[in-house]
């Protein structure tokens, strides 16, 4: 058999072996970043899952806020809507009204609400915020869109509410997915 054969076959074997090796190398890299974000994702979904409970299992909570809730969650389980809500902040057409309808009466809830029970305002605000958080971190297309929702975000909470609304129409009229105290309330 001629040397330089032998050499040839050496080199392209060991080509290989280097591109398999770096590969691998790479795909590690990526299951590092997917498992760290999945870890991520169920920890802002318990969050979620108390926030609501807390919210839905006070009297004093307002029922179509309770409604809102109760779609907006059942709506993170969606892959498709979990992507809608990721995008829908960054790319509003530009001659889009600032806020909807739907999102300043959602406002004028939550603020009414505000005044007299802060701290079921907070409960709302936190279960909207760490169940968005929970819902993008789980699928890799979202969290890529959620980049540019994260600047928008920064640059006008109003954004989580036009999210929370929008989510709530996504799925309205579905009931499951809920904790069974929360279920209760």
């Amino acid at each position: 058999m001629d040397h330089s054969l032998d050499c040839a076959v050496l080199i392209t074997g060991f080509n290989l072996v280097t591109s398999l090796l770096m590969l691998t190398v790479w795909l590690a890299g990526r299951l590092r970043i997917r498992v760290a974000r999945l870890g991520q994702a169920a920890i802002l979904l318990e969050q979620h899952g108390d926030q609501l409970e807390r919210f839905l299992s006070d009297k004093a909570a307002p029922d179509d806020l309770k409604a809102v809730l109760i779609s907006f969650s059942d709506a993170l389980a969606d892959r498709d809507v979990a992507g809608t809500l990721a995008r829908t902040p960054c790319w509003r057409p530009a001659n889009a009204p600032e806020v909807s309808e739907e999102t300043k009466s959602l406002l004028e809830a939550v603020e009414q609400l505000r005044s007299g029970r802060p701290d079921l305002a907070d409960a709302f605000f936190r279960a909207i915020g760490s169940g968005m958080g929970g819902a993008f971190l789980r699928w890799n297309q979202a969290v890529r869109d959620v980049e540019l929702m994260a600047v928008r975000t920064v640059a006008d909470p109003r954004n989580e509410v036009a999210a929370a609304a929008e989510g709530a129409r996504l799925r309205s009229g579905i009931r499951f997915g809920l904790r069974a105290s929360a279920a209760m309330a």
